[in-house]
């Protein structure tokens, strides 16, 4: 792919969730991750809200509308498209494995019309609110012992005598 094309694909994801809003405690999360700030921001709200919804509709009803279910699959689809879209550009963003996992579970029983039986039984989603779900793993690694991505630092010029 062309530098020109790559330029243009990474500047269209970021416009697509300048139009999204988030909320102060998610942009807040994220704003020392840098030009995907407000996009991790947004798809980390949604994905919350949710699965706080589903967790709410296995308690209750056991049905999830079908509006939001429709909504919640565009949502796993576009997470998908725009997280490869990214490494295609050379931008590693990854998704948390526990939220990852919940969305593989999930997944298999959402239905885009008519609404989703929520699983007997659904193991409710444990919701994070207070820490990052998506890192870029270009600029942070984690640490065995420490729960939160560390970012990574150039120290030195990088070359050779």
């Amino acid at each position: 792919m062309a530098v020109d094309s790559l330029a243009l694909m990474l500047t269209d994801i970021a416009a697509k969730y300048e139009e999204r809003p988030s909320s102060p405690a998610f942009s807040r999360l994220y704003e020392d991750v840098g030009r995907w700030a407000h996009m991790f921001a947004v798809l980390h709200e949604e994905l919350n809200s949710h699965f706080e919804a589903i967790n709410g509709r296995a308690e209750t009803t056991g049905h999830y509308g079908a509006q939001p279910s429709r909504n919640f699959l565009q949502l796993i689809k576009d997470l998908k498209e725009d997280l490869y879209a990214l490494k295609r550009a050379g931008v590693d963003a990854k998704l948390v494995g526990k939220y990852q996992q919940a969305i593989d579970r999930c997944q298999p029983w959402l239905s885009p019309s008519g609404g989703s039986a929520v699983p007997e039984g659904f193991e409710p989603v444990a919701i994070i609110k207070y820490e990052q779900v998506f890192s870029e793993t270009s600029s942070s690694v984690n640490l065995n012992k420490q729960q939160s991505p560390v970012e990574l630092k150039m120290i030195g010029g990088g070359s050779y005598p």
